[in-house]
């Protein structure tokens, strides 16, 4: 997630740059993390958590180092079935450590398992 010049974000910051963060989080997976635009004590744990699993420092503040090792905070993709490309690549990666390239039956039994309620995070 590029900072594109944003000054260092830390408990307290508000506004559209850490909604950004927070959509980014949500992708580490942190999909419980709500985007409310507050960097508040939620997101900064959330922000330690990746700085920890990244090998980064762990400070809870957002650096410019934090910011372009995050994903990227724009709004996720909608995929469905026989999508493809780079971010179908990356999804599958993520859900079966294989790179095929189309979105068939086996990755969507996945997205699907992901995302019910009643199986996956939902």
């Amino acid at each position: 997630m590029p900072n594109l010049g944003q000054p260092t974000m830390a408990l307290g910051a508000t506004g559209a740059p850490v909604r950004r963060l927070q959509h980014a989080l949500r992708r580490t997976p942190n999909l419980g993390l709500t985007v409310d635009g507050i960097f508040g004590g939620q997101v900064e744990a959330a922000v330690k958590n990746f700085q920890q699993g990244a090998g980064l420092a762990v400070s809870g503040t957002v650096d410019v180092v934090t910011c372009n090792a995050l994903p990227d905070g724009n709004p996720m993709p909608i995929l469905e079935q026989r999508s493809s490309g780079e971010v179908v690549r990356a999804l599958q990666n993520l859900l079966t450590n294989k790179r095929r390239g189309s979105m068939g039956d086996h990755a969507a039994r996945h997205r699907r398992r992901l995302w019910d309620p009643h199986e996956g995070i939902g």
